[in-house]
């Protein structure tokens, strides 16, 4: 009896110092145990998502956002709190995000780079030829023309062909 291994780790006496090599066999138990039951629970089939959400409405929503907020935010410093409650204020999060879908257009920041490219390039090749000096507004410059250039396109291909 003396001779049997104890297969229960929680049933050890406290004061039994395990190996290292006996704490290694353990975790990998361990590990082999929650691999069969993840195992077993993906070949389970699972219940529809859309039946869960369906009893959660949107009053429901706001208040887990507002409780989840106020807990991070108790955990910032003061400084990045304020600007997370200015940020996150209702008003200012869907200004931001109406902004965020005209600013960040495809085609308008492909274009805005592109021209920016090529004025960098050829404003530095005239630096180099003619000792031109540059002023650093150069790129900032071409790039909000090229901005407003893939914009006016994107407005033309919504007219023309009605697909964003």
């Amino acid at each position: 009896m003396a001779n049997q291994i104890n297969k229960n780790p929680q049933a050890t006496n406290s004061n039994i110092k395990l190996s290292p090599r006996d704490i290694e066999l353990q975790s990998e138990m361990q590990n082999t145990n929650s691999e069969k039951l993840l195992a077993k629970s993906l070949s389970q089939p699972r219940k529809s998502q859309s039946a869960n959400q369906a009893n959660i409405n949107s009053q429901q929503k706001d208040e887990s956002y507002k409780r989840s907020m106020s807990r991070v935010q108790t955990e910032m410093s003061p400084p990045y709190n304020l600007i997370s409650v200015i940020i996150h204020n209702p008003i200012i999060e869907i200004l931001l995000s109406i902004l965020a879908i005209i600013v960040t257009r495809p085609n308008s920041m492909l274009g805005g780079s592109v021209l920016a490219f090529a004025t960098v390039l050829s404003a530095y090749n005239l630096h180099l030829v003619n000792n031109y000096q540059l002023s650093g507004t150069e790129i900032i410059i071409s790039f909000a023309v090229g901005w407003i250039v893939g914009l006016i396109y994107d407005y033309f291909k919504l007219l023309f062909t009605g697909n964003k």
